[in-house]
């Protein structure tokens, strides 16, 4: 990611409530406790990932032709979203919620969605420099041109999609039914969809260094 440096995620020091360092990413040897399952003790610690989706899409403007499209929200407890929109229209458009109390939901594409921290509790125990890690692999992949997405009706409306960056050795994909309430966005996905439901690169700016 030529061009993109990620912003400095401070330390900052958590306590349980007997005052111990919890340290995250690396709490439990074996399997978490039963009440960490429905504990949340610091839900600020992933508010640097909105750190993280700023200095991607600033790397994005600068790199590629697309544009920045903000969406106008009245509600004040509605996420911010900020669409990063290639020029090209068979290239995946890539959108950034940022979501309350801390956190980022990328949708690529028509379809999927990739959440940031996938769960809060401690239990999961997300670390935060993996997520920034995941969450610059996916942008990557998609402006690539490394990513597809595919819909089918055998039994039942089925979504799936594939992700690989060029150099890095790996890959991810998943496939599921589409949820009732996305029903009504097939037809628009569909017709969205560039042909064999593989994206193309971003074209990038004629002036980026």
């Amino acid at each position: 990611m030529h061009g993109y440096q990620r912003p400095l995620i401070a330390f900052r020091e958590y306590r349980d409530d007997d005052g111990q360092v919890i340290e995250y990413g690396h709490q439990w040897s074996d399997h978490p406790s039963a009440e960490s399952h429905e504990r949340v003790h610091d839900p600020d610690r992933f508010e640097p990932l909105r750190l993280v989706a700023n200095a991607l899409i600033d790397w994005m403007l600068r790199t590629y032709d697309a544009a920045l499209i903000r969406t106008v929200v009245t509600d004040p407890s509605a996420p911010r979203v900020l669409d990063v929109v290639p020029r090209d229209p068979t290239a995946a458009p890539l959108s950034f919620s940022l979501i309350e109390p801390s956190g980022v939901l990328i949708t690529a594409g028509v379809l999927h969605e990739f959440r940031f921290p996938d769960c809060r509790c401690d239990a999961c125990d997300e670390d935060i420099h993996d997520l920034a890690e995941d969450m610059e692999w996916i942008v990557k992949a998609v402006v690539d041109g490394g990513y597809s997405e595919h819909i089918d009706d055998s039994p039942s409306p089925h979504a799936e999609y594939r992700l690989h960056a060029t150099g890095a050795q790996r890959t991810a994909s998943a496939r599921g039914p589409v949820r009732t309430p996305d029903r009504d966005r097939l037809a628009q996905a569909r017709a969205a969809l560039p042909p064999g439901g593989v994206w193309a690169a971003w074209p990038r700016r004629t002036d980026a260094a």
